[in-house]
Formats: structure tokens, sequence, C-alpha cells
């Protein structure tokens, strides 16, 4: 059970070099060095509590590293590599116009060496002023209706956003600070996910496996229908000359190829079969799948096996295993401290069933005493 780390987010360094991770079940983050094939603590995100989902993503640009809030967060925090110092600005503060609950989830970007935060129900962009040491609004979609961005697509000084529930495309262009709308046909509603090319558009439907294939002025070119079993897994990323579609599933591993005229070619890789994980990272054409660890209901969680993970470059049929040393690292014993406050895991994170109950301690709530030493967890699964 020893030095097992899961985290819900990576983020990678420009050059590659290193990757940042954040625990699930509890406030800890670390450095994953590509070079050393090491990982170290880097101890606590300042003033969070001690509970799980506290980091949605990571970000790195200008030797910033920037730690986006998950649900249980309450601040961004913006760690100095060279210092090591840790900053942090209230998740409510940039965004107190906006309501409580339409500002909770994010995506995260990096573009021209400046890291932005996207509020997703709302659709407002921020982005991170190095020298003020604060978030700026870039761009505010409408502050009067909800957009529910669910999906979104960067191109060179483009980024595409798309609502389901409206059934529309938004176009900002980072460089220029203009935005087009592009309402859809109804025929295109439900569409899940968006790429975009230098002319095109490309947006896809999980439910049928539909392909809409548009112009970058919104107008359709062509529509088809592909054979996937990776269903929901697809994610789709935006290349020179191609659009990707990529599913990875423990059951099948899809590569679709699609280029501006709607010609498409599946593939798959060589090397790797029977692997469940999902891309939380990229860098140029370089992609990179973090394991899932964690099954609910036969669903996988937002939980990664942080022991590993999978560089894929666009366009090749193989996948590099990236592996590195966890030593130093005691998830168990974070876990057993938890357990013994009597803390409550939403996620067993791996763990079996029996372990969580032989180690669960209610003796500290209050009004709780025994001076056995012995937990409850443990009294139950003695006499089980």
């Amino acid at each position: 059970m020893k030095n097992r780390v899961f985290c819900s987010a990576f983020g990678i360094s420009a050059d590659e070099k290193k990757i940042w991770g954040s625990a699930y079940d509890f406030n800890e983050i670390y450095e994953f060095d590509l070079l050393s094939r090491r990982i170290k603590s880097l101890g606590q995100l300042e003033d969070e509590e001690n509970t799980f989902d506290l980091v949605e993503s990571i970000e790195y640009a200008q030797d910033k590293i920037i730690f986006i809030p998950g649900n249980n967060g309450r601040y961004f925090h913006i760690l100095d590599i060279k210092t090591g110092v840790q900053t942090k600005i209230k998740k409510s503060s940039f965004l107190n116009e906006l309501e409580a609950v339409h500002a909770n989830r994010f995506f995260s970007f990096v573009w021209n060496n400046r890291v932005y935060v996207v509020c997703r129900e709302r659709l407002a962009i921020y982005y991170y002023d190095l020298y003020n040491n604060n978030f700026k609004i870039a761009f505010r979609y409408d502050e009067h209706n909800l957009f529910h961005c669910r999906s979104f697509s960067l191109w060179n000084d483009s980024v595409a956003f798309l609502s389901i529930e409206l059934n529309e495309i938004v176009i900002y262009n980072l460089d220029k600070n203009e935005m087009e709308r592009i309402k859809l046909d109804d025929k295109m509603a439900g569409v899940n996910r968006i790429a975009i090319m230098e002319d095109r558009i490309v947006l896809y439907r999980i439910e049928d496996r539909r392909i809409y294939l548009m112009d970058r002025g919104g107008v359709l070119i062509k529509e088809f229908t592909i054979l996937s079993e990776t269903g929901n897994h697809i994610m789709a990323f935006s290349a020179e000359e191609q659009i990707y579609l990529i599913g990875v599933t423990n059951w099948a591993v899809e590569i679709f190829k699609i280029n501006k005229n709607g010609e498409f070619v599946k593939s798959e890789w060589s090397n790797v079969k029977n692997l469940d994980a999902y891309c939380l990272n990229r860098v140029d054409d370089d992609l990179y799948f973090f394991e899932f660890i964690v099954y609910a209901k036969d669903a996988p969680s937002l939980n990664y096996n942080a022991q590993r993970c999978f560089k894929y470059r666009l366009g090749t049929s193989v996948i590099e295993t990236i592996e590195w040393e966890t030593d130093g690292i005691e998830y168990e014993r974070q876990l057993l401290n938890m357990l013994k406050q009597g803390t409550a895991l939403v996620e067993n994170s791996g763990y079996e069933l029996e372990f969580l109950i032989k180690n669960i301690d209610a003796n500290n709530h209050p009004g709780k005493i025994d001076e056995s030493g012995i937990t409850v967890g443990a009294k139950i699964y003695d006499r089980c």
C-alpha cells in the first residue's frame, strides 16, 4: 500500500521537463521530474482544508505554477518555482459579480505564455497578470444568460467555446480581443466535442457518433457518422492539417484523423492495449495521458495514477510510457490519519473496502470514549 499517490490534476512545464500534480483525497502537491524520474512533495496549498477535490487543473507559465481551484478549493494558488513562495487569490474575489453557484467550475489554458481561466457557466475569461499578481477580465459573453460551456478548443490565437444548452459556439480572438457567435442548426443539438483549425470547425456528438464539419463562418460542409467504440471517452484535438478524435479505454484505443475535406482514417496505437486513460495536458503536438485509478459504479472517476503517464505525439502510431519513483511519498499515512480522525472519504482511491472499515475511527467524534486503543472500525472488522 505504501508510496502510492493518486492525483486529480496535473500540469506540465513548457519545456516538458517537469509535471506537477495535486492529490485528490487530501491537501498535498507534488513535483515529478521527467529527467531524474523522481517525485517529491512540495507540501500543501496554504490556507486550504485538508480535504478532497481542492484543485481542478494546473497550469505553468513564466516560472509560475497556478493551481486552479476545484469544488472545495477556496483560492487560486500561485507557486513561484524559483523561490518556493506561494501567493493566493480568493476564488470569489475576481468573480464577485457572478453568483457563487455559477463561478465554481473552470477551464484553463496557456496562450502566448499567459495563463487563462474560463468560468464555464457564465463564460467569463480571465488572465493572470504576472506583474500585479491578480486576475483581469479579458472577455465576458453575456452577464445575464448562462452559457454552460462543456467543451472548448484552442488553435493559434482563437479559442472556441461550445454551449450544449444554447446550441451555440462562441469564438474569441485572444490577440484582437474580438468575439463572434455561431448559432448551430437544430440538427446539431447535443454535440459534445469541438475542435477548430485555421479554417474549419469539427463538432462531434457522442450519442450517435455524428460528425459535423463546418467552415469558420459556421457553414456546414459535410456530415457523417464514425464507428466509435469508446463512447464518451472520445476527446478532440486540433493540428495543422488534421482534427484528431482520440478515445482510450480498457476495451479499445481509437484514433480518428479528419482532414479539412472531411476525409477520415482510423488507426490505433501499435504498442499499448487495455489502457484506460485521459489526456490532461498538451505541449505543442505532444499529448500527456494519465491513467484512471478508481471506478465507481463501473465509471472512472477523475482520479489518476500518479506513478506514470503516457506521452503521444499527434500523427504517430506509438505511445511512450513515462514512469518515476515515488519513494518518500506516503499516501497511506495521510489516508490513515484522515480515517483515524473520523474523516469520511468520498472515494476509496484504490484501497479495498476492508482497509477503510478497519481503520475508520469514530472514537474521535464528540461524545465517543474508548480507551482501548482500538478503532471502532477495527472492532467491526474483527467481528465479521
